[in-house]
């Protein structure tokens, strides 16, 4: 199935979170700004309000975020004008951290939430089909933006659509 118009962008950015969010382990890390997150107990309730909080389609970050957020942007879609579709997408996943909760452990590990997050992230959508429209490939990240409070990382996937 080819993506025909940048309509279907906002549902395949809403299938993209939901995917995310169905990752226990990632809204944890999320959510739970203690330094044990894995340890807190699951409430499917709370991972109900992940999206839209923690996981976001619409890029507004204050800076003044007391959890960890990812931010879902469609940064490229390439116009195949062979047959008016687009051939492929690039999603960039920014992970927005506190810096005074990198610090976890996992499994009585030390270990680096926005590392974990990004590990997360990669588990959830990495060789996934979304919406029927291609494979998520990628994952590679970089430091995008560090101040004396946070913390953000990207994450670049590409879905080469089927055409």
């Amino acid at each position: 199935m080819g993506v025909k118009n940048c309509e279907e962008f906002g549902s395949i950015l809403q299938a993209l979170a939901k995917e995310l969010n169905n990752n226990e382990d990632l809204c944890k890390l999320l959510c739970n700004t203690n330094d044990i997150p894995l340890d807190t107990p699951h409430t499917p309730r709370a991972q109900k309000k992940v999206v839209g909080n923690n996981i976001r389609i619409v890029p507004k970050i204050t800076g003044k975020e007391e959890e960890s957020t990812i931010v879902l942007i469609l940064k490229r879609a390439d116009h195949n004008t062979k047959n008016d579709e687009f051939s492929s997408l690039q999603l960039l996943c920014y992970v927005w951290t506190p810096l005074t909760q990198w610090n976890i452990l996992i499994n009585n590990k030390p270990a680096l939430r926005p590392f974990s997050i990004i590990s997360e992230i990669q588990k959830s959508i990495y060789k996934k089909t979304i919406n029927g429209i291609g494979v998520v490939t990628g994952g590679d990240f970089n430091l995008d933006t560090l101040t004396s409070e946070t913390s953000c990382y990207c994450v670049e996937f590409y879905i080469d659509v089927f055409t």
